[in-house]
């Protein structure tokens, strides 16, 4: 039979190793809904304030928004230090006016590394006043943002994120209904 004072100081410092050893921990959080302004470049924004600690590992940002003609859109993401575009006016120059699907509060869209369709590609193939993500429309509700997430990754998950929509052409109107900033992060040593 072993000591049991040496299984005591074994299982003292497998705890204490294991304690200090951070593991990627998922961090959310929910904006609120605000309305979209018409042909108004400022656009409107929302913002969440994360006090979690860590750095991003991969993040993904979900946006239940409802609006006619979603090439008059640009989305943008901001931490404050630097701006992401999700979103940039699909099917524009392609043409002059961009794409004219529609989006549903009903069927949010996810910005998603992970995504195998590009943002701009967003309502190709769809009739006008289809909804993105709704058949006879394409289904896929995934897509990879305009400028992709790089910037962030390795940052701090702490402090005031904004999402900001703009309308950049007339007569279209819409609102986001509310946004969710989701991300895995570590303590900062990979982990």
């Amino acid at each position: 039979m072993k000591p049991l004072f040496k299984n005591a100081v074994a299982s003292a410092a497998l705890f204490s190793f294991i304690a200090t050893v951070a593991v990627a921990a998922p961090v959310s959080g929910t904006g609120a809904g605000f309305a979209v302004p018409d042909i108004n470049a400022l656009g409107a924004s929302s913002a969440i304030v994360l006090a979690d600690a860590g750095t991003i590992n991969s993040m993904s940002v979900v946006v239940a928004m409802s609006h006619t003609w979603v090439g008059d859109l640009i989305m943008t993401l901001s931490n404050g230090t630097s701006t992401i575009r999700l979103l940039d006016r699909p099917g524009f120059p392609g043409s002059f006016f961009g794409d004219n699907s529609n989006l549903s509060a009903n069927t949010p869209i996810t910005f998603a590394a992970t995504a195998t369709q590009l943002a701009e590609n967003m309502g190709a193939g769809c009739l006008n006043s289809d909804v993105i993500g709704l058949a006879p429309c394409s289904t896929d509700i995934f897509f990879l943002p305009e400028d992709g997430f790089g910037v962030f990754l390795g940052s701090a998950i702490a402090g005031t994120w904004t999402l900001n929509v703009s309308d950049n052409s007339v007569l279209d109107l819409g609102s986001v209904r509310s946004w969710t900033l989701n991300a895995d992060v570590g303590n900062g040593n990979g982990t």
